[in-house]
């Protein structure tokens, strides 16, 4: 639901997400561990930084982000 208000914040689609959702739910479904990606795993500090920025105006938005991100990078190097 926060994907969906920052497109209609911008006057995108929300339909644009489809096909990540649903290959985001068939990877899980085989292998979840082996399926993440994104700038919390690789660790990539530059685009997490900008996405946080992004994010800036509303802090509910920024602390799921940052939760989410720590978790994902702890589960990464806990492996």
């Amino acid at each position: 639901s926060i994907a969906e208000k920052i497109l209609k914040q911008h006057n995108l689609p929300y339909e644009i997400f489809s096909e990540l959702i649903l290959s985001t739910a068939r990877n899980g479904m085989k292998n979840p561990s082996a399926f993440q990606t994104g700038p919390a795993f690789r660790n990539d500090k530059k685009t997490l930084a900008r996405h946080l920025s992004l994010l800036s105006k509303n802090k509910n938005y920024r602390k799921i982000y940052l939760m989410l991100s720590k978790s994902i990078l702890d589960s990464r190097i806990n492996k």
